[in-house]
């Protein structure tokens, strides 16, 4: 597990990324920050894990719509 974690060459400065907080050398981090503020600017979806349970089986994954009740008076 070690090895994941190399180590910072002598000389270089770890830069946080002023989006996520995470730690670059500077090179990196100008291409990072980059891709970070595009993903950080996109809205994520809603996770519908029944739609993920559901695929694969018979089982249909559009739910269906509840009838309106109308107050008649």
């Amino acid at each position: 597990m070690e090895e994941l974690h190399e180590s910072v060459p002598v000389g270089e400065e770890l830069l946080p990324c002023k989006v996520c907080k995470r730690t670059f050398l500077l090179g990196v981090l100008k291409k990072h920050m980059v891709i970070c503020q595009k993903a950080a600017a996109k809205k994520r979806r809603a996770f519908d894990s029944s739609r993920q349970r559901a695929e694969g089986t018979d089982i249909p994954t559009v739910k269906p719509l509840k009838p309106k009740f109308f107050n008649i008076k």
